[in-house]
């Protein structure tokens, strides 16, 4: 048994182990949603200028270069003042309170407003910059959604997204990019997530998009340089859940499970042991005085079992001996029937066996 004990004690230390160094697992699940329009920056070394345009089901024949602001979204724009550090930066950005959203171009329905695109126009303002050079700018996308509690979000996450949405796009070119989104449940680390019960969750979420060239654009130097369009690629949102693979409540039931075999397989190696009907709550305090009474009352022949004491000459009494012995018997029988046999099961067994003799 002791053997037993270590190899259950081993385990548990194992289990121990396991809870504090948790590493959690993600989960994933679907849903079906429009996406918030992005907040996007825009970089560069040399001042720029910048515009936009919705394209949506309301106004989607217009000309990019025509010069007609219908549609407009410039008076989301913040433009390029000053550098700050090395860059000159440009933003666009909606309130998430207002509820613009984007929405693929076949989708019928729509929030506050459904953009199936937003189309940015970008020109160099710096006449110094050699536009036949392979002169660059940036293009860095976030989701607009404000997020309780970031700060305990994982930096190098962070850093992660913001690498994947960041990209340089050269001069001439008119670039696509497709976004979709995804929505990420951290585990806030407390006790209900250690013990196994519902987490309570940070919840982050962000884009994935991916870029593709369309075409070269070839403008003069008052003209537009390049231009961004960017539309929803898909509207199924993934759910990344974190979830913990060892909690306390689980780490017990595995305990449990190991004991429960451990204990199976003494008994099948060494066999049982005695039974013992009295549990820690009849051993200590009040409910020991009252078992104790109870045993006393009902018993009146203690200790039940005896050991024959050689020194005493039994053939003294023979009579008082047979009736001490009739006592303790009777008093073993009731103390089995009450607390270790159950004897209602033992007689409709009896009865049965009785009425198969009698046919």
């Amino acid at each position: 048994m002791i053997f037993c004990l270590i190899c259950i004690l081993i385990f548990t230390i194992s289990m121990i182990y396991d809870i504090v160094n948790d590493q959690p697992v993600i989960n994933y699940s679907y849903i079906k949603e429009d996406f918030p329009v992005p907040d996007i920056r825009f970089y560069s070394e040399n001042i720029f200028a910048l515009s936009c345009y919705f394209v949506n089901s309301e106004f989607q024949n217009f000309s990019l270069l025509d010069g007609r602001v219908d549609g407009s979204c410039n008076k989301y724009i913040t433009v390029p003042l000053e550098k700050v550090g090395s860059y000159y930066n440009g933003y666009f950005s909606i309130p998430f309170e207002n509820g613009y959203k984007l929405v693929r171009s076949n989708d019928t329905k729509y929030g506050n407003r459904g953009e199936q695109k937003i189309t940015f126009l970008f020109n160099f303002l710096d006449v110094n910059v050699d536009l036949n050079t392979s002169s660059s700018f940036f293009v860095q996308i976030s989701d607009s959604e404000i997020v309780d509690l970031e700060m305990n979000i994982s930096p190098i996450f962070l850093q992660s997204i913001t690498k994947a949405n960041n990209y340089t796009i050269l001069v001439g070119q008119s670039t696509d990019i497709y976004l979709s989104r995804r929505i990420r449940k951290f585990i806030i680390p407390n006790w209900k997530a250690i013990m196994g019960f519902q987490p309570d969750y940070i919840i982050k979420p962000y884009p994935t998009s991916r870029k593709t060239v369309t075409q070269q654009l070839t403008h003069g130097r008052l003209t537009v340089i390049s231009d961004i369009s960017v539309s929803l690629e898909f509207d199924i949102a993934t759910i990344e859940t974190e979830q913990r693979s060892h909690t306390i409540l689980s780490s017990l039931g595995l305990i449990g499970g190991v004991w429960s075999l451990a204990i199976c397989v003494y008994k099948l190696l060494f066999g049982d042991d005695a039974i013992r009907p009295f549990g820690l709550i009849q051993k200590h305090g009040y409910f020991y005085e009252r078992t104790q009474k109870k045993l006393s009352k009902f018993l009146s022949t203690l200790p039940l079992i005896q050991l024959l004491d050689s020194s005493k000459n039994i053939d003294d009494d023979d009579e008082s001996r047979v009736d001490q012995l009739e006592k303790q018997i009777n008093d073993l029988e009731l103390f089995l029937r009450d607390y270790v046999v159950d004897a209602q099961q033992l007689d409709k067994t009896y009865i049965n066996n009785e009425r198969d003799k009698d046919r």
